[in-house]
């Protein structure tokens, strides 16, 4: 492992650890959920993560925002057209 890679390894388990038992049971929750997905259906989540964490800081902000604000109805009408919940942020 190169320093760097060691460096991020160790962000991630601080980052873990410091999470609440309840924040790390839904985590592992997810987890498990995605990777019932289909191959096709992960890579497609995996991409659309991608391009949310592209997008500039407020911009996320913005788009969680607007989930937060529709009704579970509206939410899956959305979903239902590509538009999925934006990842949750993880405290640090």
């Amino acid at each position: 492992m190169t320093p760097q890679q060691r460096a991020g390894a160790q962000q991630r388990f601080n980052q873990w650890r410091s999470m609440p038992p309840e924040q790390r049971q839904l985590l592992r929750q997810r987890y498990q959920e995605f990777k019932t997905l289909p191959p096709e259906r992960q890579r497609e989540v995996r991409e659309s993560f991608q391009r949310f964490r592209q997008m500039p800081p407020e911009r996320r902000m913005q788009l969680r925002q607007q989930w937060r604000q529709m009704t579970p109805e509206q939410r899956h009408r959305a979903a239902g057209q590509g538009m999925r919940p934006p990842p949750r942020r993880v405290p640090h």
